[in-house]
């Protein structure tokens, strides 16, 4: 499970540098020119950098097939209660 979380660490770096790079090259060769293409730009690098730890956190959140959830939450007034369902 650790290693998978790493991996997708990695994977976001890696992904952030190529949004990046490309995001400076575009910057380069007059391609930003107004506040909204900076802030599209940023926010396509936060984007590839958050894109495998969101793919990551979704596929260990998403229960395995034919087993059902592992927890469920019911809220009584003002109680919460959890029960386990396998």
């Amino acid at each position: 499970m650790v290693a998978e979380k790493l991996d997708a660490a990695v994977e976001g770096a890696f992904a952030a540098q190529l949004a990046w790079g490309t995001f400076m090259l575009k910057a380069a060769l007059g391609g930003v020119r107004t506040p909204r293409d900076l802030a599209m730009g940023l926010t396509a690098v936060a984007e590839a950098a958050a894109q495998p730890a969101r793919r990551e956190v979704r596929a260990d959140a998403t229960p395995d097939r034919g087993q059902g959830p592992v927890l469920t939450l019911t809220a009584r007034g003002s109680r919460i209660g959890v029960s386990a369902c396998r």
